[in-house]
């Protein structure tokens, strides 16, 4: 009787580990799906709009950086980040923007980042507090980015690499 009821315990042992591995998969599947229709659905969920009417650009890419990296549940982002960018993106993810106008649509739409530190490998989360400490006023944030940081925040990069660059620093910043 003793075998027997190891035996069941070990049955039962696997199949709750098999359950789990399932679970896992379908809880990914259920991303991907989500990530795919978000992708299609070309509207925004947060500000209920067509991607089309968001401007400027710059807020337009952060708004659907955000959107995106709230549907994911996996650090860091999966390569297909890059994919549903572009399609949500349309045709402005080949036009070009500045780190500076990614900071600002930042602070304007997220507010703060204050997990992440200041540093060169978040320049747009970096950008964005200086911005928020200092002001927009004048380009004062701008000269104290370059300075502190060592980087030009009127520097440019296409609307989809900048989006990326966004759920990289929300990626950072669920690891802190």
């Amino acid at each position: 009787m003793a075998a027997h009821d190891t035996a069941l315990k070990a049955v039962t042992q696997r199949l709750a580990e098999a359950i789990e591995r399932m679970s896992a998969v379908i809880e990914l599947q259920d991303e991907e799906l989500d990530t795919l229709w978000w992708s299609f659905g070309g509207l925004s969920q947060t500000i209920g709009q067509p991607w089309k009417a968001i401007t400027p650009d710059a807020k337009r890419a952060v708004v659907a950086a955000v959107e995106l990296s709230g549907l994911l549940t996996q650090v860091p982002a999966p390569p297909s980040t890059r994919g549903l960018l572009t399609r949500a993106l349309g045709e402005s993810a080949s036009t070009k923007t500045s780190i500076g106008d990614i900071a600002e649509a930042l602070t304007a739409f997220l507010g703060d980042l204050q997990k992440l530190p200041d540093h060169r490998l978040t320049p747009l989360t970096s950008a964005s507090r200086q911005l928020k400490k200092i002001g927009g006023e004048d380009a004062t944030w701008k000269t104290v980015v370059s300075r502190t940081l060592g980087y030009n925040p009127d520097s440019t990069a296409l609307l989809l690499d900048a989006a990326e660059q966004v759920v990289r620093e929300l990626d950072l910043q669920e690891l802190c």
